[in-house]
């Protein structure tokens, strides 16, 4: 069993990217008519942040997500029409697909802030597309880990488990290590979700000569159920609780209190 989540919010904060996709159980071959035109609407009336201006078609697939200090960026491969709907700085995003629906953000609030945003665009995507079932909901959060002190991958020693290491862990290894990847999949009893971890020590994108480290947390439920709107925030409220519980485990405890702190990456 998982121990119980740290609650104090950090003053620095790693977080690059956090996405909720609810992919649907019809296959429909394409949006309704003025799909993309009546969610804006209904996202903007029903108002509680920055107002999203940008309309444009867009075309998408399963989503893959290649590990960057960056963030996240998106391959695709079974490509549908969708729309996506963005505020003005690109913050804050709505994609609909005949399949799915992704909500995104790169200007995380707290998971309070986020959640009253993803309440609104889960109702308007109920009232445009009229959604029977879902076949898999997922809150992932890509934390980016970059910072210029980091001039070897020996950095996150001490800031990262030793159990998320790998070679790093092992005096004979670390040294030669420069790039380091690991997925694991997580399945618990019948009561949680499931969740899929991705570390990557590698090159840093933004700070040259540097090592970045990117944590990508990924919780889901995958199966046939109705297209409940409260059920699916009740739910997402369970996936950000094992998402923190998943993140406390693999930083140290040291390095969680700095980042609460506001001390550096």
């Amino acid at each position: 069993m998982l121990p119980a989540p740290r609650r104090t919010d950090l003053k620095t904060l790693p977080l690059g990217l956090v996405s909720c996709q609810v992919r649907f159980h019809e296959q429909a071959v394409r949006l309704p008519r003025n799909a993309g035109f009546d969610l804006q609407h209904l996202l903007n009336e029903e108002g509680g942040g920055e107002k999203y201006v940008s309309l444009v078609p867009v075309r998408l697939g399963s989503m893959q997500v290649n590990l960057s200090a960056l963030g996240a960026q998106t391959d695709s491969s079974d490509l549908r029409d969708g729309w996506r709907i963005a505020t003005k700085d690109g913050s804050w995003t709505l994609s609909i697909f005949p399949n799915s629906a992704i909500f995104e953000s790169t200007k995380y609030p707290g998971w309070e802030g986020y959640k009253q945003r993803l309440a609104t665009s889960l109702r308007a995507v109920a009232h445009t597309l009229n959604p029977e079932a879902e076949s898999r909901l997922g809150l992932r959060y890509v934390n980016a880990f970059s910072t210029q002190s980091a001039t070897s991958p020996l950095y996150w020693v001490g800031k990262l488990r030793s159990n998320f290491l790998g070679p790093l862990a092992e005096p004979a290894l670390a040294g030669a290590t420069t790039n380091y990847q690991q997925q694991v999949v997580l399945t618990f009893d019948e009561a949680l979700p499931e969740a899929a971890l991705r570390l990557g020590i590698q090159p840093d994108a933004v700070h040259p000569n540097c090592s970045a480290a990117v944590l990508d947390i990924d919780v889901f439920r995958q199966g046939i159920r109705k297209f409940d709107v409260p059920d699916l925030l009740l739910s997402v409220d369970n996936f950000n609780t094992l998402a923190l519980q998943l993140f406390q485990q693999i930083l140290t405890d040291e390095y969680l209190s700095n980042l609460e702190k506001g001390g550096p990456l």
